[in-house]
């Protein structure tokens, strides 16, 4: 089990006791088809169920009565999969449930979108990335029954498509790394999160939004955000980091990104403000420097 550059604290010492009342963590599986998710996700749901005696709940595309294979088929699949998996972990995500989700979560963009569901919902959270290589996935692909085999194509294309998890960035932290013949770490992982005191985050922490001077800000600062980023790019070219006005991010484009995916991906930040609103407090007391900080690190994760 890899636990260097994770952020993960050594875990107590033996006799040294556990609060695991008034934190409900989201754990999230990370890894390509086939890498041992749902084993060790089993084995975790057993342990929290019949150990800690605590209230879990296992979220994967046969928990959601999905069909794995129709549900990655095509880009409207996934896109749509990945709203019922999303759903399902917000309905979740309290102070009165272990949630493991439990599937691909293979997008950056995706799992930051849970962060920001677990900081909000002031829980907790951690990736447990099953590093199990392309090789032995086709392998173990090829041993199962033929209703739950991956066509090898579709399997291909998801592992092309699988966007690694950084112990460095905030919403892959902290980040267990568990190679295929190795135990899952389960005591590790249950004394991080059941030490932590999860403090909401100010760009998720948020009310409904009724403020008009608010959803002024966040479309007029959204929208100097990417005309900044495009004309720096068009400057500069890829590969430069952008240092936005008024914002203690940095963007760095690896790709010529467009205006149209720029401007999808401000509506889908300005969607999730809102949606994040129903439940949340404090937002509209946003700084635009903290408006801007927050759609900035929201770019970094989604390209």
């Amino acid at each position: 089990v890899s636990t260097q550059s994770t952020g993960v604290d050594k875990p107590k010492k033996k006799g040294q006791p556990i609060n695991i009342f008034g934190t409900m963590p989201l754990i999230m599986f990370c890894g390509f088809p086939c890498s041992g998710k749902t084993t060790r996700a089993k084995h975790l749901y057993d342990y929290i169920k019949n150990t800690l005696k605590k209230e879990v709940v296992l979220l994967n595309e046969e928990t959601l009565l999905l069909d794995k294979k129709c549900s990655y088929k095509d880009s409207l699949a996934e896109k749509n999969t990945r709203g019922t998996l999303k759903a399902a972990i917000e309905r979740h995500c309290t102070n009165k449930v272990w949630v493991l989700a439990d599937s691909l979560n293979y997008i950056k963009g995706f799992r930051y979108e849970m962060y920001c569901i677990a900081r909000g919902a002031s829980t907790p959270h951690c990736v447990i990335f099953c590093n199990t290589p392309k090789e032995k996935v086709f392998e173990l692909n090829s041993k199962q029954t033929e209703s739950e085999k991956w066509p090898e194509t579709l399997l291909l294309e998801l592992i092309m498509r699988f966007e690694y998890p950084q112990s460095h960035v905030r919403w892959d932290k902290p980040l267990f790394t568990v190679g295929l013949e190795e135990e899952t770490p389960i005591d590790s992982i249950v004394s991080y999160l059941t030490n932590q005191s999860a403090k909401p985050h100010v760009a998720t922490v948020q009310s409904k939004i009724s403020d008009p001077h608010y959803l002024y800000d966040l479309d007029k600062i959204t929208k100097d955000v990417i005309d900044f980023v495009l004309n720096a790019q068009n400057s500069m070219g890829v590969g430069h980091l952008i240092s936005i006005p008024n914002c203690n991010k940095k963007v760095q484009l690896k790709r010529v990104i467009g205006l149209p995916e720029l401007r999808r991906l401000r509506r889908q930040y300005i969607d999730l403000s809102k949606q994040l609103s129903q439940t949340n407090t404090n937002i509209v007391n946003m700084s635009a420097v903290q408006i801007t900080d927050a759609f900035a690190e929201y770019l970094i994760a989604n390209i």
